[in-house]
Parts: C-alpha cells; sequence; structure tokens
C-alpha cells in the first residue's frame, strides 16, 4: 500500500518494537491511545533471535520474507481506539546482529530505509525502542529524542542471541535520553549495570476485559472444568506445576492459548494437556468466562523474576480464580490472587480455588485494577516523555 504523507503538524513516534499487528504487546497497547494525537512510524523487528536451524527459526524467517515480498511499508492492521493506524515499515536486515559486519550491514540497511520515511515529516521525531539494536541508529537518525521501553532482559530470555543483546543495550542505555522499565527488577538490574535511573510504568490492560461477555463455547471441545493460560508459549513455562496439576485434576482440561515458541516437551506430556493455538485477542475475555479458573505457571528464573506479565492485570479484571506462581510482579498483587513456590503449593491452591472461587478480600482488591486501563497508562507515557 502507498504510504500517504504524515502530518506535518504531529510529533512523529518513530517506534521500535515487535511486529505490529502479530501478537498484542504493551508497546501496542500504549502506541493505540497515542494515535490520534501523534503520527506513527512503526519499525517491525527482526534480528534477536540466536540463528538455529530448528522450526521455530525458519518459520519466523519465513515470515519476514513473505512481509518483505507483500510490501516495505503500509498501513497497519489493528483493533486501535480509532481508524488511525501506523504506518507500519518492514525493513529488510540480515537475521542477526552477532558480529560487526553483520551489525554494520543492518545499521546501513536500516538507515537507508527509514530516512526516506522521516523526510516526509517536518515536525519533531521521538525515537520509541523496546529492542536494543537501536543503539547502532542513534546519532545516525535525525531523532530529537531517544526513549528506551525496557520490558524484557532480552539477554536471558530463552532462544535469544545473548552477547550481543547484552552488548547492545549497554551502548543504547548510555546513549538514550529517557528510560522506562516495566518492572522494578528490570530498574534495578539496568541501575546495578550502568548507574542509569529509569521511570517505573508498569502494565495496563484494555478495558473490553471489564465487560462480561457470554459465553462462545470455543472451549466447549475440552471435558471437564478449563484452566486456562493464554500468552506466549515458551520456556518461561514450568512442565512441573503443569504436570503436577495435570494429575491431581485428569478429569479437567488444561487448555494453553496462544503461539508456540519452543516450549518445553513434557508441558503438553499430560493427556489433559492442551494447546488451542492462536485466537483473536477479542475473544479472550469470553474465553476467561468459560474457563474455571486462569493460571500462570511460571518457572522461577533470571527470566520471569524481571517480566511484568501483561496477561496478570487481564486475568483479575475479568474477575477468576487466578493462581500464579510467586515472582516479584505476581507478589505485588498477592492479595488479588494466590501465589505458589512450588508445584505442590500450585495444585494445592489451585484445588481450593475450583472448589470456593475467589474470596470477598480478592475480589475488593481487585478494584485498584480499574484505574489501570491503557487509556490511563498512555496519558502517564504522554506526560513522562512526550510533553
Amino acid at each position: 500500500m502507498t504510504n500517504p504523507k504524515m502530518t506535518e503538524s504531529k510529533t512523529l513516534l518513530l517506534v521500535f518494537s515487535d511486529d505490529w499487528g502479530r501478537h498484542p504487546s504493551s508497546c501496542q497497547h500504549l502506541i493505540k491511545h497515542l494515535l490520534d494525537r501523534y503520527d506513527v512510524l512503526w519499525v517491525n523487528t527482526i534480528g534477536t533471535r540466536a540463528l538455529k536451524l530448528n522450526w521455530v527459526t525458519i518459520r519466523r524467517a519465513f515470515e519476514k520474507a513473505v512481509s518483505w515480498f507483500r510490501a516495505s511499508k503500509g498501513r497497519g492492521q489493528s483493533n486501535s481506539v480509532n481508524q488511525n493506524n501506523p504506518i507500519v515499515l518492514n525493513p529488510k536486515m540480515l537475521p542477526s546482529f552477532g558480529g560487526h559486519t553483520r551489525r554494520r550491514i543492518n545499521k546501513s540497511l536500516l538507515i537507508k530505509q527509514i530516512i526516506p520515511e522521516l523526510k516526509k515529516h517536518n515536525g519533531s521525531v521521538i525515537g520509541i525502542s523496546t529492542v536494543p539494536y537501536i543503539s547502532d541508529l542513534i546519532g545516525e537518525l535525525p531523532v530529537d529524542r531517544w526513549v528506551y521501553y525496557c520490558v524484557d532482559d532480552w539477554s536471558c530470555w530463552p532462544e535469544m542471541d545473548a552477547k550481543p543483546l547484552r552488548q547492545m543495550e549497554s551502548e543504547l542505555i548510555d546513549k538514550c535520553h529517557d528510560i522506562i522499565c516495566v518492572s522494578r527488577a528490570l530498574q534495578d538490574r539496568i541501575f546495578q549495570q550502568t548507574g542509569r535511573n529509569s521511570v517505573l510504568l508498569q502494565h495496563g490492560f484494555d478495558e473490553q476485559f471489564l465487560n462480561r461477555p457470554r459465553s462462545t463455547k470455543l472451549l466447549k471441545q475440552y471435558p471437564g472444568r478449563k484452566i486456562l493460560y493464554w500468552g506466549l508459549i515458551d520456556q518461561r513455562l514450568d512442565p512441573k506445576i503443569v504436570t503436577a496439576c495435570a494429575n491431581a485434576f485428569p478429569k479437567d482440561s488444561f487448555v494453553f492459548v496462544g503461539p508456540k515458541a519452543n516450549p518445553f516437551p513434557e508441558l503438553f506430556s499430560p493427556q489433559n494437556v492442551y494447546s488451542h493455538g492462536v485466537v483473536e485477542y477479542s475473544q479472550l475475555p469470553a474465553l476467561a468466562m468459560e474457563s474455571s479458573a486462569l493460571i500462570m505457571p511460571y518457572l522461577d528464573n533470571d527470566v520471569t523474576r524481571q517480566i511484568q506479565p501483561l496477561k496478570m492485570l487481564e486475568y483479575l479484571a475479568v474477575n477468576k480464580p487466578v493462581v500464579a506462581r510467586n515472582l516479584p510482579s505476581t507478589a505485588e498483587w498477592s492479595d488479588c490472587l494466590d501465589v505458589a513456590n512450588n508445584p505442590e503449593e500450585f495444585v494445592k491452591l489451585l484445588k481450593k480455588r475450583l472448589e470456593k472461587g475467589i474470596t470477598s478480600t480478592q475480589r475488593r482488591a481487585r478494584k485498584r485494577v480499574e484505574e489501570l486501563s491503557w487509556a490511563k497508562k498512555a496519558e502517564e507515557f504522554e506526560q513522562m516523555f512526550l510533553g
């Protein structure tokens, strides 16, 4: 699709993040609520995964190749809060940033593809990135201010190319004007490693989860009570917790909704654990209404201790029982949900919630979630960095 000329009177947000519309993300939620006040050039990412000859890498490479050949840029498709969508750029790049040569080539490729788009805009430009590789672009693009929106420690994530990501993030933190973190653990890590202070902006939730849609029977094929997880299915999930729960409730179904990113194979070993696949984001509240409980069976490791699960406030907003691994992010909400330190505790707490539902104390505590919508988070973000 032809890229229309950007509005000259608005500030342009140049955003580097996960592919627009591919999966819900905090950055997409924020930007959707700013589209009526800012022009947005969204640059889809590539190159954070370590190169391996496996199905995940091959599938991702194929998706990228298709996006390049269909169109290098166009209007993003999304369920945004208005009729506007960002201009989305799918830059052609090498599939890795490992080594100086690949970094130099990717830097050159990105500059050549982004600058022509920026020249269509005569106003100020603010760069926002959730990925470290833009460290090479600071000082090379006509951007007035750079904001690092730190949503994860990518160097600790399963399958990621840790060494170059760690190096590029260190360079980015040194160069950027502002740092925003989604968890206190990420703030502490950045301060300990670099001495830089950051601003905390934790995740919000989409207000559609406050509605109580009628059941759509999307989970009717699964027997017994439905214990539901939605989100990325990867190696952050603990197969020991899932197996213990599945064995404790053999007549019920543990349904995992979302894309798979090379999870541990034993996660789906029990016969009553199912992979439902990807559904539209708008269908999640209806799925929640069909469930008896919602779970976050994460491992306790360096990655999960720093995350701020996007699903957590969504879970709480639908007023279903929630059992989660005891992590810094979930401990903050321990008055709203149940937290477990090991598989045995997880089973015990899940049994209690399946039998008794959420407590009146939890229900009252969850009222504060209503003040944390993505619309309000976007207002906070705007006041912090765009005012």
